[in-house]
């Protein structure tokens, strides 16, 4: 998908696909339920995903080892928006009201 709208932010050119009706029917092939679909994303990224070795690539949209990060990353200027590091931590947390 090509971008269809462009704004800047604080310096930041941003771009995004904003012609959701072109979206119809898109994964109509796809016949699983959605808390399947659900169940499988957090499985992937509570037990699949390896967090010592691999990155999220925003530039690139896709998964990518840390050190060919590092590597690429230096050709980029400083500051520049390349790798988003999602880091989970699967615990439970109590909250205390009052």
């Amino acid at each position: 998908m090509e971008a269809t709208y462009y704004v800047k932010v604080d310096e930041n050119n941003c771009a995004y696909f904003d012609q959701v009706e072109k979206l119809n029917n898109y994964g109509a092939h796809n016949r699983d339920t959605i808390s399947r679909l659900l169940w499988a994303f957090f499985h992937y990224w509570a037990y699949e995903h390896d967090y010592t070795r691999d990155v999220i690539s925003i530039r690139t949209g896709r998964i990518i080892r840390y050190d060919i990060y590092l590597a690429e990353a230096s050709f980029f200027s400083e500051g520049s928006l390349y790798v988003m590091i999602i880091s989970f931590s699967w615990s439970v947390c109590e909250y205390d009201d009052g």
